[in-house]
């Protein structure tokens, strides 16, 4: 088949799942997920690099790698996003969706790439494109996000039958662009070296290994020299540094808690994605399990099942969008793993009894009987929910109301979901304070008398969640009334008027 007719069958096959994605995360995309205050802060540090040339709005300590919000501060440029929209979370969004539809796209090439049908692959990209676990990630401008598309280039390239010099320098080139984008796919990167042992063909396998890994080194060191260049790799006294910082991410954060504990932080999260799409996880699961038995697959299966017992380990930290980078593998396996089900039946596959096949086929198709008959509703409803519920309304009134009631030198400390609105609205951003800053940045507790200087804190879920670990927050929130409440439960949005003064409550 020619490349070109190969383009028009990829196109005929997975342009209409495209289609229904786009409308699956575009309609209400500025109202549901509510704005979370990580958005608020890659968005601003986007904007900061694209006018100012900083890596942060503040002082950046190396929390993450820079290539994400870099990516941001492209599309920004690029197309205008923040000209066209009021909220500046709503213009990252834009580029998530564009992020988000390159995804799927490479979902289809590498469930063909592993063997599966047109139709498999059609399967493998609708479930990762409408699934509402991965829609209401996918809503959001987390890095995962953005990094996925760079990991998902990176396995197509492996599974290059030919050419596979340039295959696998330029996977190494993704690789290192995900890692650089958000430093946890670099769990992925083993999984994919497995791949390409596997496919790699032996005349050329030693020297393409020999240009890829030092390829994929060169340019991930980039960042730990840029920081020592600045003098900021190792910690010391007076400066942040690589690091310190990494140190603090992979043992110094808090840990979540067991997951057999129902009140701790890592039970909760699993069970948010438990709640999105539960016939999702457990099909995922499932293939994941039962593809570990066959060659091809075992790398991808062995990838999801690793990257499971990380979230699950005791003591441990689990990001809220660790899951991402999941979702396009457990994809892939679920579809391919129910066509190898059907296959021999379908192609009266000699190698096996008939009686075999048949049963095989039977048992597949009663699992996706049974798997559907509980995603199909469970789907639908949670699709529902991310398509008309607006969610984000007590947060945007609570815009509204500040830029109407309070003057344009008040000091108001905020979720950096709203930070970069409030600076864009005419605020000076000495004035914009992002709620953890409060805390931990000694410029801003010296230019803020340690807290005795604000005059109003908005809190949302993100604020009331950390208060117990701000007390110059906590203490401005207790010397504070509250002004207005906008929404309810835990969406709600409080404005708080802070008593310039110590003692209790005003």
């Amino acid at each position: 088949m020619s490349s070109r007719s190969a383009v028009l069958r990829g196109v005929v096959w997975c342009g209409p799942v495209l289609v229904v994605e786009i409308v699956a995360l575009c309609v209400g995309l500025g109202r549901t997920p509510q704005r979370a205050d990580d958005e608020g802060t890659y968005v601003a540090q986007a904007w900061s690099s694209l006018h100012s040339g900083a890596l942060a709005h503040y002082t950046y300590w190396y929390d993450h790698p820079p290539a994400g919000w870099m990516q941001l501060a492209l599309w920004f440029g690029a197309t205008g996003a923040l000209a066209r929209h009021q909220s500046a979370v709503l213009a990252g969004r834009e580029a998530v969706v564009t992020a988000t539809l390159a995804a799927t796209v490479l979902t289809w090439l590498l469930t063909r790439r592993l063997g599966g049908s047109p139709v498999a692959a059609t399967v493998a990209a609708a479930v990762f494109a409408i699934s509402p676990l991965a829609v209401a990630f996918h809503r959001m401008v987390y890095l995962d996000d953005l990094a996925v598309p760079w990991v998902l280039l990176a396995a197509v390239l492996v599974t290059a039958r030919h050419r596979q010099l340039p295959a696998w320098a330029g996977a190494a080139a993704a690789c290192a662009v995900a890692v650089l984008t958000k430093e946890t796919t670099v769990l992925v990167v083993p999984f994919l070296a497995w791949v390409a042992a596997q496919r790699g063909h032996p005349a050329v396998r030693r020297t393409a290994a020999g240009v890829a890994v030092p390829l994929f080194v060169l340019l991930v060191a980039v960042y730990p020299v840029s920081a020592a260049i600045k003098d900021e790799l190792l910690p010391g006294a007076g400066h942040v540094s690589l690091l310190g910082s990494a140190w603090f991410q992979v043992a110094g954060r808090e840990a979540g808690g067991s997951v057999l504990d129902a009140t701790s932080d890592t039970a909760r999260t699993l069970a948010s994605w438990w709640s999105l799409d539960a016939p999702f996880v457990v099909a995922g699961l499932a293939a994941a399990v039962l593809a570990t038995a066959r060659q091809r697959l075992r790398p991808i299966a062995v990838l999801v099942l690793g990257h499971v017992a990380v979230a699950l380990r005791p003591g441990g930290y689990l990001p809220v969008p660790f899951v991402v980078v999941l979702l396009p593998f457990g994809a892939v396996l679920v579809a391919l793993v129910v066509e190898g089900g059907l296959r021999p039946w379908l192609r009266h596959d000699r190698r096996f009894p008939r009686s075999l096949t048949r049963a095989m086929a039977a048992g597949t198709v009663l699992a996706v009987v049974a798997v559907g008959a509980f995603w199909v509703p469970s789907a639908t409803q949670g699709l529902r929910w991310l398509t008309t519920a607006d969610a984000d309304r007590p947060m945007r009134s609570a815009e509204r109301w500040l830029a109407a009631h309070v003057g344009r030198h008040a000091v108001v400390v905020v979720d950096d979901a709203m930070w970069l609105d409030l600076v864009r609205a005419g605020r000076d951003p000495d004035d914009v304070v992002w709620f953890h800053k409060l805390d931990s940045d000694p410029e801003v507790r010296g230019r803020t008398d340690d807290g005795r200087t604000v005059d109003y804190v908005v809190t949302t879920v993100s604020v009331r969640e950390d208060l117990a670990h701000l007390p110059l927050v906590h203490a401005a929130v207790r010397r504070a009334v509250l002004e207005r409440r906008f929404g309810s439960g835990e969406d709600r949005v409080d404005v708080w008027r802070v008593a310039r003064r110590t003692g209790g409550r005003a």
